[in-house]
C-alpha cells in the first residue's frame, strides 16, 4: 500500500469529507493485511501505519461504489485490533532453496 500524507489527504478530500473535524480515516489494502489511519490531531496531520504478520482485517460491507464505509467507535475498534485469523500461505521455494545451498555449500 502506497500513499504518504498528501495521497491519503487527496483521497479523503475526493470522496468530500472534512481532513481537519478530528475523524479518524482508515485506509485498507487489498489484501486485508495492512492499513494507514490519516487523523488531524490539532497541530498536524498524523499517519499510523500497520502490516499483520498473520491474518486479514474484518472490514464491514461497503454499499456505495466509491468503496467508503462509516464505522462507529465499536467498529472502529474491532477492525484495528482484531483481525480474523485465517491461514497465510507462504510459498516454500525460497526456503527450500536456502536449504540446499546450506547444505552443499555451493549454489
Amino acid at each position: 500500500m502506497r500513499g504518504g500524507f498528501d495521497c491519503l489527504a487527496g483521497r479523503v478530500l475526493g470522496v468530500g469529507f472534512d481532513l481537519y473535524a478530528g475523524h479518524r480515516f482508515v485506509f485498507v489494502s487489498r489484501r486485508r493485511m495492512h492499513h494507514k489511519v490519516l487523523t488531524w490531531d490539532g497541530m498536524g496531520m498524523v499517519v499510523t501505519d500497520k502490516r499483520l504478520g498473520r491474518g486479514r482485517f474484518t472490514l464491514p460491507a461497503a454499499k456505495d461504489p466509491s468503496r467508503t464505509v462509516v464505522l462507529d467507535a465499536q467498529q472502529l475498534h474491532t477492525l484495528l485490533s482484531a483481525p480474523e485469523t485465517v491461514p497465510v500461505v507462504r510459498s516454500t521455494s525460497r526456503i527450500t532453496a536456502l536449504a540446499a545451498l546450506d547444505s552443499s555449500g555451493r549454489m
